[in-house]
């Protein structure tokens, strides 16, 4: 949780650098029916996030929450470090020849650490200003991570006006993996930052030499969390209700055997 509490100060450094700081003060409007559309988003999307969905307190009385996103990666995915001194995407020299000599295989995961979205809903969301947002990915380099955040406000620019933080979550889960992965493999450069980085995106910063053990830790802690569960759910008793369900069945059954004579067949 202090990574958690870190990216949230971050954010709200963010937001008290502009004059949107509370309701009503600045040039900020009153608009009631903005508060109101986003608490329902905000319950929207508990309802679908769960567990991995965080309520987080502001003293200026305004929405936040933190989001998990897991990729869904059933298969594994390999990770692999890219060591050319230039940070040319592997697979290619710079003049677009083939060229894998500086690829070198890591390590194989089966869980990677989440995309962590945290948002802070001003007064005036979703009527005419956007979520303060950060994604955090602390595995990928800064030039990735800044790249969500443009994807972020190029969909809130088509849909002006509209509850956008689930419509971003959506594209998170079901279309990111492919601008950070290649052929479903991980592939970490050398640690750069890009001329216009993002200050919304919080990117690894540690070497990349250092970010694969991280990366493996986190992938034993998770299919440790996981078997835990599942072993947690078949030791649990059933409820009630599945039981009374099975009972119900077991006596229609029953009554059908009854019923079901042999001699009458032709």
């Amino acid at each position: 949780m202090d990574g958690l509490r870190v990216d949230f100060i971050e954010l709200k450094a963010l937001f008290y650098k502009t004059p949107e700081v509370t309701c009503g003060h600045a040039e900020e409007p009153q608009m009631p029916g903005c508060s109101s559309a986003s608490k329902l988003e905000v319950l929207a999307l508990q309802a679908i996030y769960g567990d991995d969905m965080v309520i987080l307190e502001d003293k200026a009385g305004l929405r936040s929450f933190q989001i998990f996103v897991w990729y869904p990666i059933p298969n594994g995915t390999k990770v692999f470090l890219n060591l050319h001194p230039n940070g040319t995407m592997v697979g290619t020299d710079n003049d677009g020849n083939q060229d894998g000599s500086e690829l070198f295989y890591a390590c194989s995961l089966k869980h990677l650490p989440p995309v962590v979205l945290t948002c802070l809903l001003p007064c005036s969301y979703p009527s005419t200003s956007a979520p303060y947002f950060t994604i955090s990915a602390k595995w990928l380099d800064e030039p990735k991570v800044s790249h969500l955040c443009a994807m972020f406000d190029e969909i809130w620019t088509e849909l002006p006006g509209q509850e956008v933080v689930y419509r971003w979550l959506d594209w998170l889960s079901s279309s990111s993996w492919a601008c950070i992965s290649l052929n479903d493999n991980i592939i970490l450069v050398p640690d750069k930052t890009s001329d216009v980085g993002d200050e919304r995106a919080i990117a690894r910063r540690l070497l990349v030499d250092s970010t694969i053990p991280l990366m493996q830790s986190y992938n034993g802690r998770r299919s440790h969390e996981i078997f835990l569960k599942r072993q947690k759910f078949h030791q649990a008793p059933m409820p009630p209700f599945v039981l009374l369900d099975m009972y119900e069945v077991s006596l229609q059954n029953s009554r059908n055997r009854r019923e079901f004579n042999p001699v009458d067949m032709p």
